[in-house]
């Protein structure tokens, strides 16, 4: 895999044959995310600590908003992987209900690799995979 020399000072790969893991974990204010980069994709595996979250992965970055709708908290965490820059979204709604439904609390997940998004995302469950076209990892 080429572009290791690139990491950040503050992260750390543990690879296992073409398997490389980013260290440490993604804390954020919902749960943590561990970051795993093979030569065809990149995983975020995110294991919510607060009841009622709903993790999605989007193909492109969120843009800064000034205050969140609704009296909900929104928390960007950025951290720097292998291959491109992994934002992780928290917005947290707090514990009411509307019409009865507890709304959930959202993790939005996604991998911005120069010069663009990734081609495909899938969400399945509380796991994210990126499928960036071949060129762009390795």
């Amino acid at each position: 895999m080429g572009g290791l020399a690139a990491l950040p000072a503050n992260a750390a790969t543990v690879c296992t044959g073409d398997v490389c893991v980013i260290v440490p974990d993604m804390q954020t204010p919902l749960g943590t995310a561990t970051v795993t980069v093979t030569a065809t994709n990149v995983t975020v595996n995110f294991v919510p600590t607060v009841p009622h979250t709903l993790v999605i992965g989007i193909p492109f970055t969120l843009p800064p908003v000034a205050g969140c709708p609704g009296g909900c908290v929104r928390t960007t965490t950025t951290f720097d992987a292998i291959v491109g820059v992994v934002n992780i979204d928290t917005i947290v709604f707090g514990t009411g209900t509307v019409g009865g439904f507890t709304q959930p609390n959202l993790a939005i997940i996604s991998l911005m690799m120069p010069p663009g998004p990734p081609s495909r995302v899938q969400t399945l469950g509380n796991t994210v995979v990126f499928t960036p076209a071949a060129t762009r990892i390795g």
